[in-house]
């Protein structure tokens, strides 16, 4: 991947564009989340109050990440004593860094999209109408409270660990890596989902995002190589 990082950064911009595309001019996510609304009891089909999943899958999860993120950041500080890290100096600040920098762009866009959650419009119980992303609120019917529910920023914490799969040093581990990764991403984002907090597109864009800051780091510090203004990055780690 670190080899072809400006083929993933052209990738995660296409694919970030296109998808935005199709569910903003379809109806995917409301489609998607009546699977997940019981429309006859009006109630999510997974109950945010359960303790074991709301531990497991919120409140654990966060903690958890905390822990790896610190972890990340005292072996990134260590690497450059310990001949063995070396070779993992650069993946492992691009790692760190992701984890920082990913749900940090996820809430900026969260603080300014004004995008309702799903369990606050109408069709689920709520008093909202459907409004997407690009589009404008009715004078009528705008909220007074800003909305944030765009992108989904629990789940931006589990694919903020995409930059984790740079430190496998085969094609089969960063696979396993890739999808361990992308996994419990969709596992944070599909809890909120079925609690009615998120659409599809929030969790998915929240992935892209991941994605394209990945991407964008391991272009810069491609570049840091052989650009002495960039060399920071080389030194930091």
């Amino acid at each position: 991947m670190l080899n072809n990082s400006r083929v993933h950064l052209l990738l995660s911009v296409i694919v970030l564009f296109f998808s935005m595309l199709a569910f903003e001019l379809t109806d995917i996510d409301m489609t998607v989340q009546h699977w997940l609304y019981n429309s006859s009891a009006q109630q999510w089909i997974w109950d945010r109050q359960e303790p074991i999943s709301r531990f497991i899958l919120y409140d654990g999860i966060k903690i958890a990440l905390g822990i790896f993120a610190l972890g990340l950041l005292i072996t990134l500080i260590y690497a450059k004593r310990y001949e063995k890290l070396q070779p993992y100096r650069r993946a492992l600040l691009i790692a760190f860094l992701t984890m920082a920098i990913t749900p940090s762009i996820v809430g900026t866009l969260k603080a300014h999209t004004n995008v309702a959650c799903p369990g606050s419009l109408q069709a689920f119980g709520g008093t909202l109408p459907y409004v997407k992303a690009t589009e404008g609120w009715p004078k009528e019917e705008k909220p007074k409270a800003l909305q944030r529910c765009f992108p989904a920023g629990h789940a931006s914490g589990g694919f903020g660990l995409l930059g984790i799969v740079l430190l496998a040093r085969t094609r089969s581990k960063k696979i396993v890596a890739a999808t361990g990764v992308i996994t419990l991403g969709w596992a944070m984002g599909l809890y909120k989902m079925a609690i009615g907090d998120h659409f599809f597109s929030h969790t998915f864009i929240s992935m892209n995002i991941g994605w394209l800051v990945v991407s964008v780091l391991a272009c810069i510090t491609n570049r840091s190589k052989t650009d002495p203004q960039l060399s920071r990055f080389n030194s930091a780690s």
